[in-house]
């Protein structure tokens, strides 16, 4: 889980490819860059539960693993990549929906 830090500038390569391939049929080799900095340090404490999809049709039986301890990004950090990474093309938006009732679900804590 993403947390909204002032502090953090974790994707700053990761932009700069996505800028210079955006809308264009160019790769872009992305130097010293690797996806664990998206991952906080402590990956063995995080919570699991039996949920659904985000997105219609919040199909259900899908399984959730929450890390506990949130990964630090800056609000503008954020933003650029709510703007710019797309499926197939188009801006995805927001692909999250507000909190649902746990209706007699467990929510599973592993330290």
């Amino acid at each position: 889980m993403l947390q909204v830090d002032k502090k953090e500038d974790v994707l700053q390569s990761l932009e700069d490819a996505i800028m210079e391939t955006n809308n264009t049929n160019r790769t872009a080799e992305l130097q010293r860059y690797s996806p664990s900095v998206l991952i906080p340090k402590d990956t063995t404490t995080f919570f699991r539960y039996e949920g659904s999809q985000t997105t219609p049709p919040c199909t259900e039986g899908k399984i959730w693993i929450i890390l506990a301890e949130p990964k630090h990004v800056k609000e503008e950090e954020l933003e650029f990549l709510r703007q710019h990474v797309t499926a197939e093309g188009k801006h995805e938006g927001h692909t999250f929906r507000e909190t649902q009732p746990l209706n007699g679900r467990i929510v599973f804590f592993n330290r």
